[in-house]
C-alpha cells in the first residue's frame, strides 16, 4: 500500500472443482487447498469459505476496514464510526505491525500491540488481516523504508549471515512472535508482506516508474519464499493464509509471484479514480488460479473526501465477480469520509460481521430464536418487554427486545434453564441496540453464565455495540465449571455515565457449539 495514499480493496478468487455447499467439509474437498498442508482447521475451514463465496447468489463479498499501525495509530474509532453510518460492522478488521516511533533498531519498529483488539473482533465473529509497513533492512534504525534496497543488498535478505540478512531474521522473529500470539488464540489471520512490489515507492518495490528487472524480481521472490519457509516450517505458524496484492498502478502485477506454493489468495491494491477500468490487471491476477480480493481500496488523493465508493460494489458485481473480500483503508480515504459508505456496506452481495459462518467440525446447535415467541426469557432493570419484535434480527425475522433508561446502568436479558451443555466448547448470542437514545460513549454487552447450586457468575468481556448493527457476544465454555448444571445464560448490557433516555436492546440466535 502507499502510505501516503492507501486504502485496500481484496477481489476474488477461484475454484477448481465443483464445490459442495457443506461448509464443515475441509477446503480440499472444496477445490481450494492451502498452501501449507499442515495449517490448521479454523484455517482450512476459513480458506474453504472464501473460495467458495462467488458460487452464492448474495452475501459472498467480505466487507473489511484497516484500523491503523499497531502501537502508532491503531484505533477502532473509525471502524466504530462507520458502522454507526451504515449500520454494519465490518466483517474484517486490518491491522499494519509496523511502529512509526523512531526505534534505534530495525526489529523494533515491528510492533504487535495491536493482538488483543483483533483477538477480541476474531471472538465476536469476524476475521482478522495483517500487513506490515517493513522497516528497511539496508540501515540498521530501519527508518528508510522508502528508500530502495540495491538488488544486491537485497539478495543478502535470505543469506543470515550478512548484516542485511540478520536484521531481516530479527524483523521476522518479531513478525513471527506476534502471529504466534493469535494462533495461540485461535485467530486465522489473512497475512499480507511486501505489498504493491510493483510501485516504486517502498525498499522492496521497483528501482523505478514501471521498471522491471528480473533479477530483482527473484531477489523479492526467494525474500517472500524465506519468509514463508522460516514462518511455515521452523515456526510452525500454521495459521496464516498468505495474500499476494501488487499495485494496480503500475504493471508487472504478476511478474513478481512467489509461486503457488507459496500464496494463497491474490489481490490488487486500488486507489483508482475509476474502479471499473481494471479489467486487464484482474484478468491477469485470476489467471493465477487463486481466489482473488481487493486488499486496500480507495480514492485518488485528489478525490479524497468525495469519492462515492458504491462504485466499488457495483464494479466487482459487473466486472470482478470472483472477488471474496475487500478491504477500505482509513483516515481520509475510509468510506464514513466519502460517499456512498451505507450503499457498499447494505449491498446484498456483502458479508459484513455477524454474516461470516466458515463452519465448525461441529455445526452451531440453536437454544433460542425467538421466530413464534420470547421462550420464557425475562429481563432485570428493564423498562418493558420483554417481547419479540421484528424490529432488528440476527437470523430469520424476529428477535427478543426490551426498552431501557439510559444513564449509567446495566441491564439483562436472560434465561433460567436447567441444562447440561458439557459437550459443547462455545456459547454465542447475537445482539445489537437501537439507535433511538442518547447512548453517550456507546453501550457495551457481555455474554454470562451461571451453574451449580451456587449460581456462579461467569462472564465473557465487555464488547461495544452498534445501533441497529449485529455483534456477535460470545463465552469460552471449556473455562467454566459445572457444566452439566447450567442454571442460567443470557447477557449484560451497560450503559454509560453521559447517556441519556430510553433505547430499545435485542437478542437474537442463541447458539452452542
Amino acid at each position: 500500500m502507499k502510505v501516503y495514499k492507501k486504502v485496500a480493496f481484496v477481489m476474488a478468487f477461484i475454484m477448481f472443482f465443483s464445490v459442495l455447499p457443506t461448509i464443515s467439509m475441509s477446503s480440499e474437498a472444496n477445490g481450494a487447498a492451502l498452501s501449507n498442508p499442515n495449517a490448521n482447521q479454523t484455517t482450512k475451514n476459513v480458506y474453504s469459505w472464501l473460495a467458495n463465496l462467488p458460487n452464492k447468489s448474495n452475501k459472498r463479498v467480505v466487507s473489511g476496514h484497516f484500523g491503523g499501525y499497531s502501537d502508532s495509530t491503531f484505533s477502532l474509532d473509525q471502524t466504530n464510526a462507520q458502522a454507526e453510518l451504515t449500520g454494519k460492522m465490518p466483517g474484517i478488521l486490518s491491522c499494519d505491525y509496523k511502529n512509526w516511533q523512531t526505534r534505534l533498531y530495525v526489529a523494533d519498529q515491528i510492533s504487535y500491540g495491536c493482538n488483543q483488539e483483533l483477538i477480541n473482533f476474531w471472538n465476536q465473529g469476524g476475521l482478522v488481516t495483517i500487513s506490515v509497513h517493513m522497516p528497511n533492512p539496508g540501515f540498521h534504525s530501519g527508518e528508510n523504508y522508502k528508500t530502495i534496497l540495491p538488488t544486491s543488498q537485497f539478495q543478502n535478505l535470505t543469506n543470515h549471515r550478512t548484516t542485511e540478512g540478520r536484521r531481516w531474521k530479527d524483523m521476522l522473529d518479531k513478525m513471527a512472535d506476534g502471529l504466534d500470539e493469535l494462533q495461540n488464540n485461535g485467530v486465522t489471520v489473512l497475512f499480507r508482506p511486501l505489498h504493491e512490489m510493483n510501485g516504486e515507492w517502498f525498499w522492496w518495490g521497483a528501482e523505478g516508474y514501471n521498471q522491471f528487472d528480473q533479477t530483482r524480481a527473484n531477489a523479492y521472490i526467494s525474500a517472500w519464499r524465506d519468509m514463508y519457509q522460516y514462518f511455515t516450517h521452523e515456526r510452525k505458524l500454521n495459521n496464516l493464509i498468505w495474500v499476494y496484492s501488487p499495485d494496480v498502478y503500475r504493471d508487472h502485477v504478476t511478474s513478481y509471484y512467489p509461486g503457488a506454493n507459496y500464496v494463497d489468495i491474490v489481490a490488487l491494491d486500488s486507489y483508482h479514480p475509476d474502479p471499473h477500468s481494471l479489467t486487464d490487471q484482474y484478468n491477469r491476477m485470476i489467471a493465477l488460479d487463486k481466489p482473488f480480493a481487493f486488499a486496500e481500496i480507495g480514492p485518488p488523493e485528489s478525490m479524497a473526501g468525495s469519492f462515492d465508493y458504491s462504485n466499488y460494489i457495483q464494479a466487482i458485481k459487473q466486472k470482478y465477480p470472483r472477488t471474496v473480500y475487500f478491504l477500505a483503508w482509513n483516515d481520509k480515504w475510509s468510506p464514513h469520509n466519502n460517499r456512498g459508505a451505507w450503499d457498499l456496506f447494505n449491498d446484498s452481495w456483502v458479508v459484513n460481521r455477524g454474516e461470516i459462518d466458515y463452519g465448525q467440525s461441529n455445526p452451531a446447535t440453536v437454544l433460542y430464536d425467538f421466530e413464534n415467541n420470547t421462550q420464557s426469557w425475562s429481563g432485570v432493570n428493564l423498562d418493558g418487554g420483554p417481547w419479540t419484535s421484528n424490529e432488528w434480527s440476527a437470523n430469520g425475522t424476529q428477535s427478543l427486545k426490551a426498552d431501557v433508561v439510559l444513564g449509567n446502568n446495566s441491564y439483562h436479558l436472560q434465561k433460567t434453564v436447567n441444562r447440561n451443555l458439557s459437550s459443547f466448547k462455545n456459547l454465542e448470542i447475537k445482539v445489537s441496540h437501537s439507535s433511538w437514545g442518547n447512548v453517550g460513549s456507546g453501550m457495551t454487552a457481555r455474554v454470562f453464565v451461571k451453574t451449580g447450586s451456587a449460581w456462579r457468575w461467569n462472564a465473557g468481556e465487555f464488547v461495544s455495540l452498534q445501533a441497529n448493527g449485529t455483534t456477535a457476544l460470545s463465552i469460552d465454555l471449556t473455562k467454566v465449571s459445572n457444566l452439566h448444571d447450567v442454571r442460567e445464560i443470557g447477557v449484560e448490557y451497560k450503559a454509560p455515565a453521559n447517556s441519556n433516555g430510553k433505547t430499545a436492546i435485542y437478542l437474537d440466535h442463541v447458539t452452542v457449539r
